[in-house]
């Protein structure tokens, strides 16, 4: 058997549960958020209007972050991590999932300079902003 501590509604029951317990109802089940809690969506405040011809703009103090963004955005959009070669074992996780999964936008703006050389080997764009 397991005891367990289950909270609903605001009170805590505790209970024990074993083979003879009921199985729970689709009803306590559903954790489907309620849509009176939904807050909607948010509409985008572009700097850019999506149908310039000219982006990124403001490139003039930063030119290199330009060119990698353009070269690595699909519909102007960019997945990005900032990082630095400390949690290279975190990003090498992330790197493969993104991978695996297809998304070929992700931008990693490195904070050091041992990182690049593990992000070329591994096809990765990034721009190097180190101190």
């Amino acid at each position: 058997s397991l005891s367990l501590v289950a909270v609903g509604d605001g009170e805590m029951v505790a209970g024990r549960v074993n083979a003879k317990t009921p199985p729970a109802t689709p009803a306590e089940l559903n954790c489907t958020p309620s849509l009176a809690a939904s807050r909607g969506a948010r509409a985008l405040d572009y700097i850019v209007p999506p149908d310039a011809s000219t982006w990124p703009v403001n490139c003039e103090s930063n030119e290199e972050l330009c060119k990698v963004v353009r070269r690595t955005a699909i519909n102007r959009e960019v997945i990005v991590a900032v990082c630095n070669s400390a949690v290279k074992a975190q990003l090498s996780k992330w790197v493969d999932a993104n991978q695996r999964a297809g998304i070929k936008n992700m931008l990693i703006i490195s904070i050091d300079n041992k990182l690049p050389g593990w992000l070329d080997e591994k096809g990765v764009a990034y721009w190097l902003q180190a101190d």
